[in-house]
Parts: structure tokens; C-alpha cells; sequence
């Protein structure tokens, strides 16, 4: 009798609502964190007892993940010739184990005031939303309609309604965490003269970088106590040998040695000449965050198994870490195609979308190469260091899905620069769209050589003439709106004061982008020159 295949696949959650809840970058870290670290576990265990060859995804990586990203998804996919019986029962523990596990770095945190007769693992429990299924092949393809026959993608669809089962058990009335008000508090902890409870999930993000556990299996930057602070990030083009006795002296050692800008900005003042003051975009951080386009697309292609994809994404993932440090940035989560992370504006003469452009060109050539079968969106928001980060990292995850990934053909990146003042700057740009984004990057590129290329205030000052720009747009033939619009910038940019800027650099940009295939409309375009204008320093009406 031949034996059959077993099909198994887990999910674990609820990770929003974990990294919904903080209020520091070490917080939301260690929330992302966690769930990847609790699937390594449980997918190294089940390669213990029937090899790594068992999984069809993600790839099981040779040694522990010691770098600041997640590496592991919240979904694992896997077959084997052992019975579903055995495989269910050995999750199922394995599992537990590492539940417990978890229960056990807790209990074992320095800091706080326990709360006596608080069982941890059995929150931990009844909040941790693990779904699995085991399936024998037969079950496994008939679970499905139609004629999908890709395994991962069967798994997907059936963990996914698993995913719309998950409930976990609030907390109640006094005992309830302070922070996230949702489960059952377990300790009492004090800062800045100020008493909170905390339950287990919100006390092990905010305390996890004081657990030997932790410190001894992540290989952490000596110059952070875990993850670097916001101002930590933003500021990371001055961390320099010369800076760090300056950007020390600016730390509040009673605000959690939080970086007080202002205080740094002065002490920067006070240097010679060759240190600089702080630029305005060092007040604020980018947050990335991407997503695969189409992966379905190329895992149909004959030549394309599960594991083979695996790989690719891999690959593409430890190529994007290594960009993010180039960049001067810090990983969340690295999940093949799934990119989340916290970056600096600007770094070493580049900028948050040239870091951007550099992952698509590097998701196209480890991931697609050369299929056309799959692409990557992005979503950016840019926000003041003082913005709350539970939405920052919402209003992300929503350029990318409700934006980005809505663009015809999706490769696109959107992008919002929310300044202090509260205005918000919002555009998007399409790879699909080779003149355009060509022609932004030159100018990106050009400004930040020389800030005097465009005039103060230009966005400010165009948008007076919004509605004339608009009708060249709508007017035919596009010849005779291309004439038109060099006659409106020889009539309106004709004082003397603009021949000192490059307006046909101006000219050729706006033209590009008002008048080639999937063109956008003036406000982006004005939206993209504000963009520009404050990473120059220059404030440009709000």
C-alpha cells in the first residue's frame, strides 16, 4: 500500500493588534519579533523529527536568525510522507512547548512587580491565536473548488479561513493592562513616578531588551540598548565618531535616554564650522513598508516549484537587510516579499526612495528575473518624530494596500510626508512608468546636488495656477498643450529673480509627468516638488 501525503499548514496571530498597541520602536519591534521567533522555534522542532525538507514555505534557515529582522512569516506550509495523526499531535505539543517557553522569558523579566496567583501561560493561551490544519492529499485537494492545484496556495485559502476564527478572552475591569486595555494584567511596574499595570504581551515588549534570552541569541549594535529610539533613526546620518559625544550629552537619562532634538541642535550649533545643525529632516523618520505583486502569477510557471520560490524570496529578503543597513535603517520584519522597516530620510547622500528603488530593482532581479510575472509595491509615510507610531505604521500598511497595490499594474510606490504642522503631502509613483519615475529620480538627484535648481516656495507658487495647468491637460492635440505649457512657464516664471534657477529642468518634469502614458494630475505633481523641496531644508508653506 503506498503510503500518502500529509498536508499541515499553521498560523499564528494576532500581530497587529500587538504592534497596535506601543508606543516605542523597541516595542513594535519585539511585537513583530516575537511571532516570527515563535515560528522558528516550532519549524525548527518539526525539522527535528522529519527534516527541513518538509517545508514548501517559508525557507528554514541552516542556523538560529540572530539580526535584528524577523525572518519567519506567520504562516508556515508543509508536506510529509508521516501520518496526519503523528504530524497533528507533534504540532500540537510543539506548540505548547513553545508557548511556554515564552511564558517562562516573562516570569523570569527584572523588572515590575508580579501580581500573585497570575498564571501567565494560560493568557498567553487564550490570547495567542495559533490555527493549524493536518489533511490527508485526498482531503487536502478536494477542500478547495475549481482547479487550483498549487499546494501552497490551497494552504493559504484554508488558513485563511482559520485566520477568521480568531477570539481571545479580554481582560476584566480593574485587572486590565493599562497599556493595550485589552488583556488581564500580571504586573505593576513604575515610570517616571508613574504606576502601570501591564499584561504579559505588553510587559515583554517593553522590557524583552532586559532578558538574557533575548541579548544572548540577537546580536544587537553596541551603540542601542535594543532597537534605536526615533530620534535614534532619524538622526543616524550624524551618528558619526565625531557626533557621539554630542548626541550622548543630548540624552534625557529621566525620559529612558530619549534624544531631545533641540538640545542636540544647539549643541551642534556651538561646533566649528564643519559640524553642521540639524537639518528639518532629521526630525522626522520614513516608515517602509512592501508587498509582493502577483506571487501566484510565478508560482504557476512550470519551471517554479515551492521550494524554488522559497528560495528566491529568501534571497531577496538578506539582500533587502543588507540595504536597509546601508541605508541607515532598522528591520521590523523580513519576510521574503513582506518588508517592513524604519528608515532615515536621508543617509550618506541618499534618500528613503533610493532606497526604495533599489529594493524593486533587487525584488526584480532575485525574485521575477525576467518573467514579467510579479512585481513589489510600497507604501511610505514620513512623519514627525513626535507622531504617534501605533498610526504612523497603520497609515503605512494602508499606502500600500489601499494605494499602492490599487495602481493599474500595482508596482508603485505611494508616499505621504505628514509635516509637524499637520499638513499632509501625498503622492505615488509607478515602475510601470519609466519616464516618470526616470525623470524624478534626476531631479531628486539634481536638487540634492544643488538646493538653488528650484526656487523657494515653487510648489506654493504654482499651485496659483492650478486650473490653467489642468485645461493644457485635458486639451488636444497634445502637441499644442506641450507649446502651451512652455509658453506658461515663460509667462509665469519671467521675472528676473528666476534666471538663476534651472527652469527647464522644471519644465521637462512637469511636462513628463502631466503628459506621458498614465499621467497624473498637477496636484501630484506639486505634491512631488513640495517632497522635494523639504529634503533641500527648505520649508515650503507648511
Amino acid at each position: 500500500m503506498a503510503e500518502s501525503t500529509t498536508y499541515a499548514g499553521l498560523t499564528i496571530g494576532p500581530i497587529g493588534e500587538v504592534m497596535r498597541h506601543s508606543k516605542k520602536t523597541r516595542e513594535q519591534w519585539f511585537g513583530s519579533y516575537f511571532f516570527s521567533w515563535f515560528m522558528e522555534i516550532v519549524m525548527t522542532n518539526l525539522a527535528k523529527l522529519y527534516g527541513k525538507h518538509i517545508f514548501l514555505t517559508p525557507r528554514l534557515m541552516d542556523q538560529p536568525n540572530i539580526s535584528y529582522g524577523g525572518k519567519y512569516p506567520d504562516r508556515f506550509v508543509l508536506q510529509t510522507r508521516q501520518s496526519v495523526e503523528d504530524v497533528y499531535a507533534a504540532i500540537d505539543q510543539i506548540c505548547d512547548e513553545t508557548r511556554q517557553f515564552f511564558s517562562k522569558m516573562i516570569a523570569e523579566l527584572p523588572k515590575g512587580k508580579p501580581f500573585a496567583h497570575v498564571d501567565l501561560d494560560h493568557i498567553l493561551k487564550h490570547f495567542l491565536q495559533i490555527r493549524f490544519f493536518c489533511m490527508d492529499e485526498t482531503d487536502f485537494f478536494n477542500s478547495v473548488q475549481g482547479e487550483q492545484k498549487l499546494p501552497v496556495a490551497i494552504a493559504d485559502m484554508i488558513l485563511d479561513s482559520l485566520e477568521s476564527t480568531f477570539f481571545f478572552e479580554p481582560g476584566q475591569s480593574e485587572q486590565t493592562c493599562n497599556m493595550c486595555k485589552m488583556l488581564p494584567a500580571c504586573v505593576s511596574i513604575a515610570e517616571k513616578k508613574i504606576e502601570m499595570d501591564l499584561c504579559p504581551i505588553c510587559y515583554l515588549k517593553r522590557f524583552a531588551h532586559e532578558s538574557e534570552t533575548l541579548t544572548n541569541r540577537v546580536y544587537f549594535k553596541s551603540a542601542y540598548r535594543v532597537f534605536p529610539s526615533i530620534q535614534e533613526i532619524s538622526i543616524r546620518e550624524l551618528d558619526t565618531k565625531e557626533n557621539k559625544d554630542i548626541i550622548n550629552s543630548a540624552k534625557d537619562k529621566e525620559n529612558d535616554n530619549e534624544i531631545d532634538l533641540n538640545q542636540l541642535n544647539q549643541l551642534l550649533k556651538k561646533q566649528t564650522a564643519e559640524k553642521e545643525s540639524l537639518k528639518q529632516y532629521h526630525k522626522y523618520i520614513a516608515i517602509v513598508q512592501a508587498d509582493g505583486d502577483n506571487l501566484g502569477t510565478l508560482a504557476k510557471e512550470p519551471d517554479i516549484n515551492p521550494q524554488e520560490l522559497s528560495n528566491r524570496l529568501f534571497n531577496f529578503a538578506a539582500d533587502v537587510e543588507a540595504l536597509i543597513d546601508n541605508y541607515g535603517g532598522y528591520p521590523i520584519f523580513l519576510g521574503g516579499d513582506d518588508i517592513l522597516a524604519y528608515l532615515p530620510v536621508c543617509y550618506n547622500n541618499t534618500t528613503i526612495l533610493d532606497f526604495v528603488y533599489e529594493t524593486y530593482d533587487t525584488y526584480m532581479k532575485k525574485v521575477d528575473i525576467g518573467k514579467q510575472k510579479t512585481s513589489i509595491s510600497f507604501g511610505v509615510n514620513i512623519v514627525y518624530y513626535k507622531y504617534p507610531l501605533a498610526r504612523a505604521l497603520e497609515e503605512a500598511g494602508n499606502l500600500l494596500f489601499n494605494v499602492a497595490k490599487n495602481e493599474k499594474g500595482k508596482a508603485s510606490l505611494a508616499v505621504s510626508l505628514t509635516k509637524h504642522s499637520g499638513a499632509a503631502n501625498d503622492f505615488v509613483l509607478n515602475f510601470t512608468n519609466p519616464a516618470q519615475t526616470e525623470s524624478f529620480y534626476q531631479l531628486q538627484r539634481a536638487i540634492r546636488a544643488d538646493k538653488t535648481i528650484l526656487p523657494r516656495g515653487i510648489s506654493h507658487n504654482l499651485r496659483r495656477f492650478q486650473s490653467i495647468v489642468n485645461k493644457l491637460q485635458q486639451s488636444e492635440p497634445q502637441n499644442q498643450s506641450a507649446n502651451r505649457l512652455d509658453a506658461f512657464f515663460s509667462n509665469t516664471l519671467n521675472e528676473p529673480i528666476f534666471t538663476q534657477y534651472n527652469i527647464k529642468t522644471l519644465k521637462q518634469f512637469v511636462h513628463t509627468f502631466i503628459f506621458s502614458h498614465n499621467h497624473k494630475d498637477f496636484d501630484s505633481v506639486l505634491n512631488i516638488l513640495k517632497y522635494l523641496k523639504f529634503l533641500t531644508d527648505e520649508a515650503d508653506h507648511g
